[in-house]
């Protein structure tokens, strides 16, 4: 069975109400993303229905089995932890390539969502995206929707127009530059978008400005060295000069900011928010010896932390 393959049939099988482990053929080479269990009825058919909108458009199309991978995700962490509420005003930092997500999220009951990025796709408009999602969501989980594609955006050639009410896109905004009402949002998530973050602390509190009391804050970190995969902890042995001098100029949207786990969890505790969860989702192997080859500024942290490469964190303001 191809990666396509696979990929689409377990989404097909999370439509039936099996756990969905990991979509990775949705992600980058070496990024692994856990996503929870779907609803509503499944088929064989819906496995053949799947590949055949993938082979509508590879790159839409890969960019819907995206989208409802990260829904799938963090819908789950709303659903444990947003005590009941079924129509929450969301904001996620970071969406990227374009506001899919927001857009199954507002599909399935959300009142708002918005998305906050520095740096806009070149597709981020394009009519086909939204269509593929909405589609897809539709095959695997059609119980969930309560809204229509007319009543969250309006159709002007290939480009969508969002209802303002419903979606809106801040940009070109910094992930700590939020300017929306304090206590105005029930869920902000960001899905490894942490780590790239120039000014991390300021964002939390930031966060934790807009949330009202209970609302809840959740996000996977991604840790490695996005300039190597294969050699996750490489960047660790650079001075912190000599890694920021890399990142200059047009390539200032690569920049990583080589934070560990327990570096997020102090800054989230100091915003004020109450961790609820923090839960490591990969290790790569870690010695003392290892450690004494990195730089002098990581020699601090504990074996433990430093094998932690990526994790989730949900945090409730209270």
């Amino acid at each position: 069975m191809s990666r396509a393959r696979l990929a689409l049939f377990a989404i097909a099988l999370a439509g039936a109400g099996f756990m969905l482990g990991t979509l990775w053929s949705a992600y980058g080479p070496g990024q692994e993303v856990p996503a929870s269990i779907g609803s509503g009825p499944g088929s064989g058919g819906q496995d053949r229905e799947l590949l055949a909108l993938l082979a509508s458009g590879r790159q839409t199309n890969g960019s819907a089995i995206y989208n409802i991978g990260i829904f799938n995700f963090y819908s789950a962490i709303w659903r444990d932890y947003g005590k009941g509420e079924h129509s929450p005003r969301i904001l996620e930092i970071g969406p990227g390539a374009n506001l899919g997500t927001g857009l199954l999220f507002v599909a399935s009951g959300a009142k708002k969502y918005s998305g906050l990025d520095l740096f806009q796709g070149p597709q981020l408009y394009n009519r086909q995206s939204y269509a593929a999602a909405y589609d897809l969501l539709n095959l695997v989980a059609p119980a969930s929707i309560r809204v229509k594609p007319e009543q969250i955006y309006a159709v002007e050639g290939d480009r969508v127009v969002f209802k303002p009410e419903r979606m809106e896109y801040l940009y070109p905004r910094e992930s700590f530059d939020i300017r929306l009402p304090d206590g105005s949002l029930d869920f902000v998530f960001s899905h490894s978008v942490f780590e790239h973050i120039s000014d991390p602390d300021r964002t939390v509190m930031a966060i934790a400005k807009v949330l009202r009391r209970g609302g809840i804050s959740a996000h996977h970190f991604d840790m490695r060295d996005h300039t190597d995969f294969s050699r996750p902890l490489e960047f660790l042995k650079a001075d912190e000069n000599a890694w920021r001098a890399r990142f200059a100029g047009e390539n200032a949207y690569q920049y990583t900011n080589r934070r560990r786990l327990s570096d997020f969890v102090r800054m989230i505790e100091r915003s004020g928010l109450k961790i609820l969860k923090v839960e490591p989702t990969s290790r790569v192997p870690m010695s003392a010896g290892i450690r004494a080859g990195l730089h002098s500024g990581f020699q601090k942290y504990g074996l433990e932390d430093l094998a932690v490469v990526s994790a989730l964190i949900v945090a409730e303001k209270l």
